[in-house]
């Protein structure tokens, strides 16, 4: 038996989704429904409706139709568990529930660890290596629009909670890493204040054509998606 083998189970969801279990690296199933039928299941936190799921996965098919689909769904997302099936999945004949035990090594649980702790610009480094991006960014179905409304949602106030702490984390610091700083304008590259921060930071450190180059490619992102800057920016 390999060391990766005896590796815990490890779950990303923030940017690109992967799982790795037993040494072995998923980073897609068989179709997509099988990923949002995971990521609804586990994100969730408890047993949902079968007929809540079918109709909303397969929205046109009718609840029979759905029904059989989620059964393949689910038989799909087993395959993929593998010997952790039986220990993460709950399935009656009502309901399904998912449930990552405390040996899962996940990035959003310890993101959401990291979020309800004190707030410390010490953290925001590890903060930025578990958020790589907006929650499993790579997975959109619009044919699915009860799912897609609620990962948008979900997406959004992810990343709307780990800006706040962000910010907050920078409020508490006169002088932060250009490092993190040039993490963030990358990772969060629509967002003004962030580039605002390290263009006044470059200034202050009298890097006045550092700042002056990274003024003028916020001004060039902006003028790609139509928008202007903040007028005190």
């Amino acid at each position: 038996m390999t060391q990766d083998s005896l590796a815990p189970p490890r779950l990303t969801l923030f940017g690109h989704f992967s799982m790795t279990l037993g040494g072995t690296t998923l980073t897609q199933f068989s179709y997509d429904k099988v990923k949002a039928l995971w990521v609804y299941l586990l994100l969730n936190g408890q047993a949902v409706n079968r007929a809540g799921l079918a109709e909303m996965l397969w929205p046109d098919q009718g609840l029979s139709s759905g029904r059989t689909n989620l059964r393949h769904a689910l038989h799909c997302l087993r395959q993929s568990l593998g010997d952790e099936a039986d220990r993460a999945l709950s399935v009656s004949r009502q309901s399904i529930e998912l449930h990552c035990g405390d040996h899962w090594q996940l990035d959003v649980r310890r993101l959401e660890a990291l979020l309800q702790g004190p707030v410390d610009i010490a953290i925001v480094d590890e903060l930025l290596s578990l958020y790589r991006g907006d929650l499993v960014e790579e997975l959109h179905l619009p044919q699915c629009g009860e799912f897609q409304r609620w990962l948008l949602k979900t997406r959004s106030e992810w990343r709307q909670r780990v800006i706040a702490y962000i910010e907050q984390a920078l409020g508490t610091a006169d002088v932060v890493s250009d490092q993190v700083l040039r993490q963030l304008v990358s990772r969060f590259s629509g967002y003004g204040p962030f580039h605002e921060r390290r263009v006044r930071q470059l200034a202050e450190q009298g890097q006045s054509a550092a700042a002056h180059e990274e003024f003028n490619a916020y001004l060039e992102l902006l003028a790609l998606s139509g928008q202007q800057p903040e007028p005190e920016f």
